[in-house]
């Protein structure tokens, strides 16, 4: 009885030992990780993570119900946080690989965009002239601060010459009418066109915001005032734009070089013939689909289409307007639809162009949660000082690795009119390009 009642009092004594080392393990672990910070960093997925529920990743009733609702359907319960964990750990590399791996295929290097005004066109701009500047392509730059002649028709004279033999260039990304035949001149063979669009009222809401037009009208919702009467508002338009009438009343068909009065083709076959020769028409309203569904068509890295928010500027008169959305956008809708109706025939063919390319790409949504969580770990990592470090992410199926420093972050930050001064002080080297 005594040695039995010895033995368990020995077991006991084996056990509060053991929990007391696991304790110990496990506050100095925390610590170690809560303290340090080690130089490479892997992002991580979990390992059973195959289909969320947040996301359904058959995209055929999704593409089914975005084209009943121009705006896509009501967003989706919160994406799970991603682990962010030390040491040799991969990202989950699930059952197959997407279509078109990027063995297969090489990356597009030559292309021109039509930057809408007011969609959110900046951010892309931004991340084209990354992808030229890591690759050492030739942009086309503006002589002037930041734009190429808009609204009219460009001319050599409006930008500055090319370094190449050749005369031609490689990438355009400033606000540059489109016009095929100028295009055509000074691009090299075989670019691709591509451009950006968002909601139309959305977009006007923002013009209307930028332009401070409210200020003009006395009126306790000056925006409804105005789409109900905009013929009593033309000439004050008028007084602010030169082609007042074709860009405000429908400004995304007006950089896509359409003007009503002047151009002897139907709007909807105008629009046809976009589609027919613009390789991708991104949506901001849904950005990062556009932007996975422009990697899987260009051929692009992942790294490439990593975005950081910037150029928000703080706008006091903002606020009232969205007030103004929220309480009539029905009825602000209704109208606006009568005024820019060939905007709203733009925005209804390529969003509808964008859900039905996605539907036919495999394991789309699987790509879209990495790109999501991958992009969400780079901002924060790019918030904090990494001059002496770099962080390494490791491949999936759908990239290859990357290193992320205090120079992609660097670049990844940098506003528009900022890389544009960059691309002009590298002309100074007076290299030429092959």
């Amino acid at each position: 009885m005594q040695f039995n009642r010895r033995l368990g009092l020995l077991i006991l004594s084996f056990g509060v030992l053991h929990l007391i080392l696991n304790g110990f393990e496990a506050i100095v672990g925390l610590y170690w990780y809560r303290t340090s910070f080690s130089k490479f960093q892997l992002y991580v997925i979990p390992d059973d993570f195959v289909r969320s529920e947040w996301e359904d990743l058959d995209p055929r009733p999704v593409v089914q119900q975005r084209a009943r609702n121009q705006h896509g359907p009501a967003l989706r319960s919160p994406l799970p946080e991603i682990e962010l964990l030390h040491e040799n750990v991969t990202l989950h590399r699930g059952r197959q690989s997407p279509s078109g791996a990027a063995a297969a295929c090489l990356p597009v290097t030559r292309l021109a965009f039509v930057k809408v005004h007011k969609c959110g066109s900046d951010a892309l701009a931004t991340t084209l002239m990354r992808f030229a500047d890591e690759n050492r392509l030739e942009m086309l730059l503006p002589r002037t601060i930041w734009n190429i002649a808009w609204p009219y028709k460009p001319t050599e004279k409006n930008f500055m010459q090319s370094r190449k033999k050749s005369g031609r260039f490689d990438v355009q990304a400033a606000h540059m009418m489109y016009v095929p035949s100028v295009w055509n001149r000074i691009m090299e063979p075989g670019y691709h066109r591509i451009g950006i669009i968002r909601n139309p009222l959305d977009q006007f809401t923002s013009l209307f915001n930028y332009f401070n037009l409210q200020s003009s009208i006395d009126s306790a919702n000056p925006l409804l005032t105005f789409l109900e009467d905009p013929t009593r508002f033309h000439p004050l338009l008028k007084l602010r734009f030169k082609t007042y009438d074709s860009f405000f009343r429908n400004p995304m068909m007006f950089d896509f070089n359409y003007r009503p009065k002047d151009t002897k083709i139907p709007a909807t076959k105008y629009i046809t013939e976009l589609e027919r020769t613009f390789t991708i028409v991104l949506i901001s309203d849904h950005m990062d689909e556009s932007l996975v569904l422009l990697k899987r068509l260009f051929c692009w890295p992942m790294s490439s289409i990593l975005q950081i928010d910037k150029n928000v500027t703080p706008n006091l008169r903002k606020k009232p307007l969205e007030d103004e959305l929220q309480t009539s956008r029905n009825k602000l809708e209704t109208l606006h639809r009568i005024y820019a109706k060939f905007d709203y025939q733009l925005h209804r063919q390529f969003n509808d162009s964008l859900w039905k390319k996605i539907a036919r790409e495999e394991n789309f949504y699987n790509e879209l949660f990495i790109y999501r969580r991958v992009n969400a770990f780079v901002g924060r990592t790019c918030e904090q000082n990494l001059e002496a470090r770099s962080i390494h992410v490791k491949e999936t199926p759908y990239s290859e690795s990357f290193v992320v420093d205090d120079q992609l972050c660097q670049r990844l930050k940098r506003p528009i009119i900022q890389y544009i001064q960059y691309f002009k002080l590298l002309r100074n080297l007076n290299e030429t390009y092959q």
